[in-house]
């Protein structure tokens, strides 16, 4: 006689395939990491070693930097670009605004790399036909880092302006005729309509990109490779130097590990921030 299962019984027993995936696709690797840190026999030394590295603790404060500025930057033109497009049917619009996004993260750096270039660039050309000196964007320590957050921006708009254009487009449009008909202007409809109901969509990408601009490399490869000096060295590379260049696959695994637990962190509070300011 077959065996006979409760219907919480055949839920669990259904999320087994799931489970297993789950660990083989996530805790593996992880444990393998861990692994790698442990068997260099030097995790001690690595610690002490970690604490004290200042090429590592610069690394985080440029990741930082980055993730900031072009996430902000990228949420305040995605969400004028979908507040000026929601209204438009053009799909032809649409499909030009998402160009850059289906551009290969290698290419985009080499277009960008091209266009900065300090001689023959057409930004700098640009500029010298402004009656403008020239810029070595990417060889000014100053100008580096937020040349690479152009680049980002210039890539990654298009995809928070397809989610918050989404999310406008699923917002009903009763509280709007309720709003005017009680006065209420753009600006007020704006800020107690479209942003409340649009909150959980920032959310999602917001926290996308986030996540996204914490792992960047490609970019950094091929514009900087983390130059001049270590202005635009990130975590994700400094990480790959230490592992791939270096060699040191122990001290390079460990800073990896040290480095999931930062966007393990930076999730959990972006997402308890999140909800206190929705609950407001």
């Amino acid at each position: 006689m077959a065996p006979t299962f409760t219907e919480k019984q055949l839920k669990y027993i259904m999320l087994i395939p799931l489970t297993l995936l789950l660990i083989s696709m996530i805790l593996y690797p992880l444990i393998q990491l861990v692994l790698v840190s442990i068997d260099s026999g030097n995790i001690v030394k690595h610690l002490g070693r970690l604490a004290k590295d200042a090429e590592f603790w610069g690394s985080v404060k440029t990741t930082l930097i980055f993730v900031v500025f072009s996430v902000a930057l990228e949420f305040l033109l995605g969400f004028v670009m979908a507040l000026l497009v929601s209204d438009l049917e053009s799909t032809s619009i649409r499909a030009i605004l998402l160009l850059p996004m289906l551009v290969a993260p290698a290419a985009a750096g080499l277009i960008w790399r091209i266009m900065f270039q300090p001689m023959f660039g057409i930004i700098n050309l640009i500029l010298q036909a402004l009656h403008l000196p020239p810029q070595g964007w990417l060889a000014d320590p100053k100008l580096a880092l937020p040349s690479v957050i152009l680049v980002d921006v210039w890539q990654w708009t298009a995809f928070v302006y397809l989610i918050l254009l989404a999310g406008l487009k699923s917002i009903p449009k009763d509280p709007y005729e309720a709003a005017r008909i009680d006065g209420a202007s753009s600006w007020q409809m704006l800020r107690h309509v479209t942003l409340p109901l649009l909150k959980p969509t920032i959310y999602v990408a917001l926290l996308f990109r986030s996540m996204d601009a914490f792992k960047a490399l490609d970019k950094f490869i091929t514009l900087t490779d983390g130059g001049p000096g270590q202005a635009t060295e990130v975590l994700a590379l400094h990480i790959y130097k230490v592992s791939f260049r270096f060699l040191e696959m122990g001290y390079g695994a460990l800073l990896a590990i040290v480095a999931v637990i930062f966007v393990i962190i930076f999730n959990e509070s972006f997402t308890r921030a999140f909800n206190l300011r929705a609950t407001r």
